[in-house]
């Protein structure tokens, strides 16, 4: 009977040949009478032959032919990833793959002796290092953190080079929960769950050299370099791209400097000198050095929500984008708060309703910032 089954499986499609268990056709992990009675149900010409899973053989027709492949696999199917009667995959057991699908497959992908042998000491150690549910912290890459593209209940998620992408932008999706928001990032961000070309997108080419697509990899530096080069992210990152990313970007080696891709969000504290907005990042300075001078802390953050149009501070004096005090406008206060307050404390309406013409004449008279 084996030498005709073989040969009867070597007349059909080679998938029906690689299923863990044909003629399991009710998917219980045994073949039994409840598979038989669903192949004798089957029994003929397929409807549909794309679609006819007692057809074991994939010859278009169930018949005797089938019946012999699923006599000859009668009673519990092998283990396999994520079986219930494989071993625990946090130890050493006696038969290959262990409990845990997600886990056993990541360790089988990079060491198969664990599922076509058997799943020993060495396999269980490697699960230690990398699976959640052997107790490893939840990090970028370790199995069981989740899917990238979607939202799961635990910091981090399964592919290690998108999870770093995303927490790279948003470090709340590492270290507290990867909600719909990290989700969404990565969906905008990560080659494996399908996003769209654009700066920052996985797979891009170093900001810091040509390569022969458009965009780079670090999105706050390609967009700064396509704001003021757009052929970079329409035609190609060339040459010249990549020598404007080194004397612009921080992580192409600029130094931290106002406007320098890389420095951090003005309206929140970062580990560098300076931020990335160049009006905002002045602004502070001028008042604060350090902000520029050390590092960008929670006091430079304060000060740039409290005056920078990019933190959507409220109206007033010496608010990025108020207009000139030396100059009539059509906005209320100006951009220089010695001067505006000076000015305003004389003639309100210049604060009140409108920087005009008479705001901007005793501004020339009377403001240091104006001679």
């Amino acid at each position: 009977m084996a030498l005709m089954i073989a040969l009867v499986i070597g007349m059909g499609t080679q998938d029906a040949a690689a299923e863990v268990c044909p003629g399991d056709l009710n998917s219980d992990s045994v073949v039994d009478v409840f598979d038989l009675l669903i192949l004798l149900e089957e029994w003929g010409d397929c409807d549909d032959p794309a679609d006819c899973p007692a057809d074991l053989n994939g010859d278009g027709v169930v018949d005797v032919f089938d019946l012999l492949i699923l006599l000859e696999n009668w009673g519990a199917c092998p283990a396999k990833c994520g079986s219930e009667e494989a071993g625990s995959c946090c130890k050493a057991n006696d038969s290959p793959y262990c409990d845990d699908a997600a886990c056993c497959e990541q360790i089988c992908d990079s060491d198969q002796f664990c599922c076509e042998n058997e799943w020993d000491s060495f396999c269980a150690l490697q699960a230690e290092n990398l699976c959640l549910n052997c107790g490893v912290d939840p990090d970028c890459g370790v199995v069981g953190t989740g899917d990238c593209c979607q939202a799961n209940d635990t910091p981090s998620c399964q592919d290690d080079r998108c999870c770093e992408i995303v927490c790279d932008l948003e470090p709340f999706c590492c270290v507290n929960v990867w909600d719909d928001t990290c989700a969404d990032l990565a969906n905008e961000v990560c080659e494996i769950c399908d996003a769209e070309p654009g700066c920052g997108v996985q797979g891009n080419g170093d900001c810091c050299e040509a390569n022969g697509t458009p965009y780079c990899d670090d999105a706050a530096c390609c967009e700064q370099i396509c704001d003021s080069d757009p052929f970079c992210c329409e035609n190609e990152w060339d040459s010249f791209c990549a020598t404007q990313a080194e004397n612009v970007c921080l992580n192409c080696g600029a130094d931290p400097d106002c406007g320098v891709a890389g420095t951090g969000n003005c309206c929140s504290p970062n580990s560098t000198p300076s931020c990335e907005d160049d009006r905002c990042c002045n602004l502070v300075c001028d008042d604060d050095p350090f902000c520029c001078d050390t590092v960008w802390d929670g006091t430079c953050a304060s000060a740039a929500i409290t005056v920078c149009e990019a933190c959507d501070a409220e109206p007033g004096c010496g608010v990025q984008g108020t207009g000139d005090c030396c100059e009539a406008n059509d906005t209320p206060y100006c951009d220089d708060v010695a001067c505006c307050d000076l000015i305003c404390d004389q003639d309100p309406f210049c604060c009140g309703t409108e920087w005009d013409s008479i705001c901007a004449d005793l501004a020339d008279d009377q403001c240091a910032v104006c001679q």
